[in-house]
């Protein structure tokens, strides 16, 4: 188990290593763009794949995190833009298994948040069995 915990500690150090240099490089590319009046469509395609990358290991440090403890018996609402560009949510488990999901994409983020305090204020609600 220590072993187990250890290597899931060495994958959580790097994703969040990955993350913050992949942050540093849209930073640079934005700055670099501005600076030399270069066209932002050309690099937007490299800031997309990094942004989406970034989030990617944001995540999986979250997830990671989970694992080992770190936010032991807690569900952790993560909103996302999704690869056409809108706004979703999910609800991870500490074991980083999805217990659920926004369904659909959102054009504004305050929408997405809006949806995930609909879903926390619900606990009441009824349930409907069928079959």
């Amino acid at each position: 188990m220590k072993v187990e915990r250890e290597v899931l500690e060495r994958q959580l150090a790097e994703h969040r290593e990955t993350a913050r240099r992949l942050k540093a490089y849209i930073r640079e590319l934005t700055e670099t763009a501005a600076k030399c009046g270069t066209d932002s469509t050309l690099l937007d395609e490299d800031i997309m794949i990094a942004k989406n990358d970034s989030q990617y290991h944001e995540e999986e440090a979250e997830r990671l995190g989970g694992l080992i403890g770190e936010q032991r018996d807690k569900v952790v609402f993560s909103v996302y833009k999704d690869a056409a560009g809108e706004w979703r949510w999910r609800l991870d488990a500490t074991n980083g298994r999805v217990v659920a999901d926004s369904g659909e994409g959102y054009a504004h983020k305050q929408d997405c948040l809006h949806a995930i305090e609909l879903v926390k204020g619900s606990k009441g609600a009824p349930v409907n069995e069928k079959g």
